[in-house]
């Protein structure tokens, strides 16, 4: 077998890789979470297996969904950009082989992630409840969505070469993938549904989706239907629908594999760009309209903080700024038209718009130093005269910069509904979301020193600037002995936090960033930090 060589290589990089472990465990601490917060809000009754079942599969298949192809999307375009794919054309290789080693090794990576949190798992199997078609269900619908992510994850890796190319194409071939998945779930649903759903496609899509993410469908959520006879499909009508879509997700693995054999055999050499290329970045990508002006703006820039304008050199990291604030503005005048539903669903939506800003936010930070330390220039910028804290300070306000018309944006429409609509649990959501978006850079460039791979900086990113914040505080209402006054939770809804707990939240995300704000300064001041990235 030629693709043997290859596939010892990879699994011995990936032995010396720490986030290999760190995947893990990350997986383990999140199922853990999700466990110690069933144990608080929800008593231990008999049976009662079946919802915590329901509620840790739900966060390993969305965990899947994520982790897969982000860890996956790099594996070729890394090769390509190393220079080392061409040397593995001079052995008898063929492209085929070096994709399916890369596939089987990345599969065994995921497998591996996969079962390190079924000793969680096993819990709800204690607690009883869980019949053995749900678990059987969840193996299927969790080896399926294994491989739908690996296919977009190597997909992308094939078709790109930066890894911010490969990083951005694979989230969205997973989103295509995702959708995908539920609509072929739902096509086998259709066959035993009755006839009053129709056959409209997100109907498909939606129920599809359902049965993957709650293992069973629960008649009482459709109230457009009458009570039938039973509240769910019976065994073999779910094993049958999940078993036939796992088979279709393991022929739709094998086809992408060959698919990127080919592009493989196609790309692997590189070509200068084309004419194509060449005309949409002279068209679309060089400014024309103030030209003086933009070229003054950027100049002065330079002069004020050259380590910010690093982070706007491109046209890419420009085109950042007015991608979020179209998509804002769009968004608003699109949900303003009509008033009604805005107030119903306003604290939903503008939450829910914040932690997508936040979350790309967060992916900036996490990168942010990275290309400087892959070319070597982070050396010279600390030889150089600017001097430790003008570094951090420079690359902080270049962060906030970008992405400052679309936070002000975004917290004046929020302010202005608040004020419009006189919601008052709208102000310390306000006041968090401002918290949350000043103080996550901080922590994404810590990390994107500490950490040799974008996806481990990613996860510590958002796990210390968001999750470890937000989910102090929540806890805080369940401990009995303790007089919170005002952190309690509303008595009307146990799973919304009251106000006290927004504002504790941004005083922990605030004491969160300074004590990484200090650390950044160390980590630079000391050099302590791996030079190699991945």
């Amino acid at each position: 077998m030629n693709a043997l060589p290859v596939i010892v290589r990879e699994l011995r990089s990936e032995a010396r890789n720490p986030f290999t472990f760190s995947l893990r465990l990350v997986g383990v601490v999140i199922l853990l979470a999700l466990l110690a917060f069933f144990w608080l809000t929800t008593p231990f009754a008999p049976n009662a297996g079946d919802l915590l079942f329901t509620r840790l599969h739900e966060a390993l298949f969305f965990s899947i969904w994520i982790l897969v192809p982000l860890v996956t999307a790099d594996c070729i375009s890394r090769e390509r950009r190393e220079n080392t794919l061409g040397l593995l054309f001079l052995t008898p290789l063929r492209p085929l082989d070096i994709v399916l080693a890369k596939g089987l090794v990345h599969g065994l990576r995921a497998l591996a992630f996969w079962l390190a949190v079924w000793p969680v798992l096993a819990v709800p199997l204690l607690l009883g409840g869980v019949s053995w078609v749900t678990a059987l269900t969840a193996v299927i619908v969790n080896f399926s969505a294994v491989c739908w992510a690996l296919a977009a994850g190597l997909l992308a890796s094939a078709l790109c070469k930066t890894r911010a190319q490969a990083l951005g194409v694979s989230a969205c071939l997973a989103l295509l993938s995702f959708l995908a998945f539920g609509y072929l779930t739902g096509l086998g649903l259709f066959g035993t549904l009755p006839s009053i759903w129709g056959t409209h496609w997100m109907y498909k899509l939606v129920l599809g989706l359902w049965l993957d993410t709650q293992l069973a469908l629960d008649w009482s959520y459709f109230t457009r239907l009458p009570a039938p006879g039973t509240r769910g499909f019976s065994s073999p009508a779910l094993l049958r629908i999940t078993g036939q879509v796992g088979l279709v997700s393991a022929l739709a693995l094998l086809l992408t594999l060959v698919v990127a054999g080919r592009i493989i055999r196609r790309v692997w050499q590189d070509k200068p760009p084309s004419a194509a290329w060449i005309w949409f970045q002279r068209v679309f990508c060089t400014p024309f309209i103030w030209r003086a002006f933009f070229e003054r703006w950027i100049r002065r820039k330079l002069e004020s903080n050259p380590i910010g304008w690093l982070e706007q050199r491109q046209w890419t990291g420009r085109t950042a700024i007015a991608a979020w604030l179209a998509v804002i503005l769009t968004f608003y005048l699109a949900m303003l038209q009509d008033a009604s539903p805005y107030r119903r669903f306003s604290t939903g939506i503008q939450s829910s718009m914040a932690g997508l800003l936040a979350l790309s936010l967060a992916v900036a930070a996490a990168g942010s130093f990275r290309r400087e330390r892959e070319l070597g220039v982070m050396e010279l910028l600390l030889v150089s005269p600017l001097g430790v804290r003008r570094i951090a300070l420079g690359r902080l306000r270049g962060l906030w910069e970008q992405f400052l018309p679309a936070t002000a944006l975004l917290l004046a429409m929020w302010i202005y509904i608040a004020a419009t609509f006189g919601n008052p649990a709208d102000w310390p959501r306000i006041v968090f979301a401002a918290t949350t978006l000043t103080t996550i850079p901080v922590v994404g460039l810590y990390f994107s020193l500490r950490e040799r791979s974008l996806i481990g900086a990613l996860a510590w990113t958002v796990l210390v600037g968001l999750l470890l914040p937000n989910s102090l505080p929540a806890v805080l209402p369940f401990l009995d002995f303790l007089d919170l006054g005002a952190l309690r939770l509303a008595p009307w809804a146990p799973w919304e936090m009251g106000p006290g707990i927004w504002l504790l939240a941004a005083a922990c995300q605030v004491a969160v960033a300074l004590l990484y704000w200090r650390r950044l300064q160390t980590v630079l001041r000391q050099r302590d930090f791996p030079m190699d990235v991945r």
